[in-house]
């Protein structure tokens, strides 16, 4: 996951259009936990694509949440991109350990996390998502990012299939994994017999009376 921009030490600030992690994951996250939406406490505009959020209570109880829920988990990123988002996802939330797996510029990926000085353990695996997750360990990761993925990384839902089998039994017991932030339609038959959305997220996607292109789901059965 390398779109959005996360401060480590002070908060969730930047969340980028091209990767809805915050426009569309946080969006309807924030009104369940916080009773206002994102855009009560939108600050600026500073570039294109990019939207500063303001240092707030609702950040704070957001950012508690998922902290609730991440905390002391090994976090694997499938496709992690270069911008090390999703690093500094795991650790404000004090993960265990990130692992990261990124195709083509792992290099890059592990430079930049390196400039912003690690303070949680961490890898970056140079890898195909299938490969890997075929190599892991059942059970062994807590929280799974598959965020901003396109069609030249999964390309027919074969693949789709065989990633999420490989998903459910890497993940362990009530494990999350969050989808989303992307260009494809995700195919969520394949997620759904074995997971159920995150029931704060469910909640607020029904009252909103909407839906959302991210998946914010918990695994639910054991291969």
């Amino acid at each position: 996951m390398g779109i959005e921009e996360f401060d480590t030490k002070e908060g969730l600030i930047d969340s980028s259009g091209r990767g809805d992690f915050g426009t569309g994951y946080l969006q309807i996250l924030s009104e369940a936990v916080t009773g206002r939406k994102i855009s009560d406490w939108i600050i600026q505009q500073s570039e294109p694509h990019t939207t500063m959020i303001s240092h707030s209570e609702m950040e704070e109880q957001i950012s508690v949440y998922l902290k609730g829920l991440f905390e002391g988990k090994r976090i694997l990123d499938l496709g992690c991109g270069t911008q090390s988002a999703g690093f500094r996802i795991a650790s404000f939330v004090g993960a265990k350990e990130y692992i990261g797996v990124e195709k083509n510029r792992a290099k890059t990926a592990d430079e930049n996390i390196k400039e912003d000085g690690p303070d949680i353990p961490y890898k970056i695996e140079q890898d195909d998502m299938l490969t890997f997750l075929e190599k892991a360990e059942n059970n062994s990761f807590g929280v799974v990012f598959l965020v901003g993925i396109d069609w030249n990384i999964i390309p027919d839902i074969e693949y789709w299939k065989k990633l999420e089998s490989q998903i459910l039994r890497v993940l362990s017991e009530n494990g999350y994994l969050l989808v989303g932030g992307s260009y494809l339609s995700y195919p969520e038959e394949v997620f759904k017999k074995d997971f159920t959305l995150d029931e704060t997220y469910k909640d607020a996607v029904a009252k909103a009376g909407t839906s959302s292109p991210d998946l914010f789901l918990r695994k639910t059965r054991s291969l």
